[in-house]
Formats: C-alpha cells, structure tokens, sequence
C-alpha cells in the first residue's frame, strides 16, 4: 500500500502466559511496522504482566475483571483498536513474518473486499477455497481460520462476535463475514496453529462431554443464525448437517427438541446413517 494504515492485532488469552511471548515476538516481527497489538486478559488465574519495554511495538493490555468467553475477548479487542485493519491471533498460535504485508497487497488488488483470508498451517483444507477467489459458499468455512484473517475495521460498525457462544464463535463470524460481506481467499500461508502443544483447546473433540458441549454450543448458534438471517437450502443443510455430525458422538444424551417435525425425522435418518458408515 502507498500509505501505511494502521493495524490492529487483537489476542485474547486465557491462562497461556508461557506461550503468549511467542504470539507477541511474531506481531512483533513482521516485516510490516504500522502495528499496533491488543491484548485481552479474560480474567486469568494469575494475572498476565506484559513488560512492554521489551518490544517495539505499541501494546495494550486490557484485563477483564470477570471471566467473560472468547467472544467477548475479542469484542473488547476491537472496541479498544485504533486502525484502519483488525486481525486476531489466538495465545498460543504464531503469524508468518510477512502475514500483514501479504493480507494488504491483495486488498490493493481487491478494494471491494471487506475481508481477506490466507491459509493457516493445520487447519483444514477445502477444495472450494480457490485462489484469489470470493468465498460465498458455507462448506468453505472449515477452512477458514481467524488467525489468517484481515478485516476492515468498519466491518465490526454492524458486526461482532457472539458473546453467548461458548465455542463456534470464529465459525460464526465466518459465515456472518459470508452473508453481509465480501470475502476473498488467498492460497498462501499467513500463519501457524499449533494445536499439539498439549495444554488443550476449546476445539478439542476428544471425550463423550466435550462432544455434548460442542453440540449444545452449535444447537445455540444455529438458533442465533436462524433468527437473524434467510438461509438458501443449502447453507440450511450446512448448519444441519454440522449439528447431525456433532449429534452422532453424543446422541445418548443430546436434546433435539427444538427440531420440527421434517427436521427432526432427516435428522435421525441421517445421524444414523453416519453412524453406520
């Protein structure tokens, strides 16, 4: 870009100070300077001590006085950010040295665009992810991750995240970003999720429980997407077929009374068929 604006780098964090350094030393060092890095404490068991004279970047950090979610995290990230940009990067998770600059040069080249993704070493690939490409399509949201993310700022004027999701908050703001915005994706690395350091992760999906929070979570942000927005036929069977998978590690004891009737016989058909597979 010929003028350098400023970005604003949110990272919420929850009891990983050992590992929030290295998110810190990665903001630090990208090769884009006009940065700015906001960092929300969500009430940690020992309070997080950034010592700021130790970096060369301008730090703000922001302490909740209650434990209040990711989402809200994030929200108080961005209500705090002075850029013209907002990208986030999750505690224990890293940038790629040229993330920012590479995000910037394609929003030279796509002006339109609200928000732009690269691709995040660990997560998901999906084929409908294509190279320079609109994002349009729900099922393209598995491989979008928020790490790889950079957003206009004036998008979170009539957006932001959903406070009462305990978990799926970064799914729903991809597909809000979808339905009201214009997304691109780019098929280069931007970042690093490390998801094998051991100390566990909201996306975990290992036990019976953490199942059953999952598919509780989903049925709660299904109801949210529902209420808010006119879904074609086939974003609707995105978010049911989500809950179905979801429901098949967990069925013993997972509510689905909140189904109509066609729903509710689909949605066993199918759950057991999966089952099966």
């Amino acid at each position: 870009m010929q003028n350098k604006p400023l970005i604003s780098v949110i990272v919420p964090t929850l009891n990983r100070s050992g590992m929030l350094g290295n998110a810190i030393k990665s903001v630090e060092e990208q090769s884009y300077s006009n940065v700015e890095l906001i960092i929300v404490d969500d009430c940690s068991d020992s309070k997080v001590v950034v010592d700021k004279s130790e970096y060369s970047l301008p730090i703000t950090l922001i302490h909740n006085s209650k434990r209040m979610g990711g989402g809200a995290s994030r929200n108080i990230g961005v209500t705090a950010s002075k850029g013209q940009f907002v990208c986030f990067l999750d505690d224990d998770d890293t940038y790629s040295k040229d993330k920012i600059k590479q995000l910037l040069c394609y929003f030279d080249k796509y002006p339109e665009m609200h928000a732009i993704f690269g691709k995040v070493l660990g997560s998901t690939e999906r084929k409908s992810l294509q190279h320079e490409k609109k994002v349009t399509d729900f099922f393209s949201i598995g491989g979008l991750h928020t790490n790889g993310s950079l957003i206009r700022r004036s998008v979170f004027n009539t957006l932001e995240f959903y406070e009462k999701l305990p978990k799926f908050q970064d799914t729903q703001l991809h597909l809000e970003l979808i339905k009201e915005f214009n997304v691109l994706f780019i098929d280069e690395q931007v970042a690093i999720w490390n998801k094998d350091h051991g100390h566990g992760q909201i996306t975990d999906l290992k036990t019976t429980e953490q199942h059953l929070r999952a598919y509780n979570a989903f049925c709660l942000f299904n109801s949210y997407i529902k209420d808010k927005y006119s879904l074609t036929p086939k974003q609707s069977w995105y978010m049911l077929k989500n809950r179905i998978s979801l429901y098949s590690k967990c069925r013993s004891i997972a509510p689905v009374d909140d189904l109509n009737t066609f729903e509710l016989l689909l949605f066993k058909a199918v759950s057991s068929y999966v089952l099966k597979k």
